[in-house]
């Protein structure tokens, strides 16, 4: 199946530009960690559908699922944030956010 059933495809959340997170499993069974920033009050980032083909199409994913976005998505790499989240939607002030979610990859 290539939608998910639950989404109306012209509500806010998946229609709207902003940052996202997902992690895709690729043909050859390897995970493919996937966020882009963005900022919704400037509507910068990509909505859902975009998200989706980036990740098909560049990116190679057979199976996705998008996990937080908006400001709560940020990505760290040896304990050094990689990304730009922002703190209320707004360019200004760039600051992790606290969220009681949390996704981690630990290389075999």
């Amino acid at each position: 199946m290539n939608e998910s059933s639950d989404i109306d495809p012209v509500s806010k959340f998946a229609t709207e530009k902003a940052p996202r997170t997902s992690v895709g499993i690729l043909p050859s069974g390897e995970l493919l960690l996937l966020q882009v920033d963005g900022i919704e009050s400037v509507k910068q980032g990509l909505d859902l559908f975009e998200f989706a083909e980036v990740l098909i199409d560049a990116g190679g994913a057979q199976h996705a699922i998008n996990l937080d976005g908006g400001g709560s998505s940020v990505s760290v790499q040896g304990g050094k944030v990689i990304s730009r989240p922002t703190c209320v939607d707004t360019p200004e002030p760039v600051c992790e956010r606290a969220v009681t979610s949390i996704t981690c990859i630990k290389p075999l």
